[in-house]
């Protein structure tokens, strides 16, 4: 049995919370526990991971520290339990995202970021290769959150990209694959168009947009493929998600 500690906390169903949101009530309802000395510790050395109900999003999924919760009896006052069974947290998470690494991140160059995140994704990917490729929905999950990880970062570079920085620069491109180099050029380029398109006019054409989106998903698929699969690999995952581009000014 796994000496961490897992725990579950009911948020409003009703509510579409993004995830900065979701992180913002779990740390509030851990704040609360620790304010009736039912738990112990600084936050962001007892949270260990997190995950969220992606289907309805009625709960937030916590593992802390061992010997970090001092009294459970208290959980009920946040909308909280404890998860008995060890297991449930590992299959309902299968991949965590730690307060201390995210909090790590701020301040982080654009390429110290990209460099931290594929090396992360590539480690949990290696270590757990047989367990993603032969689970088809856990496969396109792992992929999905790599992706939404990739969209918080370039939404941070909008102001750069703007001013005519080069992506590939930025996130160091070349330290990943010199096939990626053209492509992140092309993509530079086709953001800057759009930011001005949008800046000047208020809005976008459909064609900039589509432009936009194809060369994000070109971009997208070549780096996880790249990643995980290696160059030249057979494309057999779910990436439809990387149509959803970052954009905003």
């Amino acid at each position: 049995m796994s000496d961490f500690i897992n725990l579950q906390f009911t948020v409003d169903s009703h509510k579409q919370y993004s995830e900065d949101q979701l992180l913002d009530l779990l740390v509030s309802k851990l704040e609360q526990l620790r304010n009736i000395s039912a738990l112990k510790g600084d936050i962001n050395d007892v949270l260990l991971g997190y995950d969220f109900d992606e289907v309805d999003q009625g709960y937030i999924y916590a593992e802390l520290e061992p010997g970090s919760l001092i009294d459970g009896s208290d959980l009920n006052s946040v909308g909280g339990s404890l998860i008995n069974n060890p297991t449930t947290f590992s299959e309902k998470a299968f991949s965590t995202s730690s307060i201390a690494d995210k909090m790590k991140m701020i301040g982080m160059s654009p390429t110290s970021q990209m460099k931290m995140l594929v090396a992360d994704y590539s480690k949990f990917f290696n270590q757990n290769e047989s367990a993603l490729m032969n689970n088809q929905n856990k496969l396109n999950d792992f992929i999905s959150l790599f992706l939404s990880d990739m969209m918080g970062l370039f939404n941070t570079l909008m102001p750069e990209l703007k001013s005519g920085a080069d992506l590939s620069s930025m996130l160091g491109i070349k330290n990943i694959s010199p096939k990626l180099i053209n492509l992140s050029k092309d993509l530079g380029k086709a953001y800057r168009k759009a930011l001005s398109s949008e800046e000047s006019s208020g809005s976008l054409s459909s064609s900039v947009l589509g432009e936009l989106k194809d060369l994000y998903s070109q971009f997208m698929n070549e780096l996880i493929m790249t990643i995980f699969f290696g160059e030249g690999a057979v494309e057999d995952v779910n990436l439809s998600n990387n149509r959803r581009i970052p954009f905003s000014i």
